[in-house]
């Protein structure tokens, strides 16, 4: 279950996608839920998605957070 913010966050960026628009930049202050987030984001888009990370650890947080919330098991690429 989303927080209000988070729910606010992903919502205006599901418009913008719903809209046409494909070159989207968002923010999240640190600690607030963005892996949380963009992983409702993901569900919201059955198929292929792409989500990119940086760090080893966060590829893994990635992982676990689209299993235990929305039972995607993602591949590593």
């Amino acid at each position: 279950m989303l927080r209000d913010y988070q729910e606010r966050f992903v919502n205006k960026i599901s418009h913008k996608l719903a809209s046409g628009r494909r070159r989207i930049v968002a923010q999240l202050a640190t600690g607030v839920g963005k892996t949380v987030c963009f992983s409702a984001i993901a569900n919201r888009y059955k198929g292929n998605v792409l989500i990119l990370v940086h760090r080893r650890e966060l590829l893994r947080q990635t992982q676990k957070t689209l299993l235990k919330l929305y039972g995607i098991n993602a591949g590593i690429i």
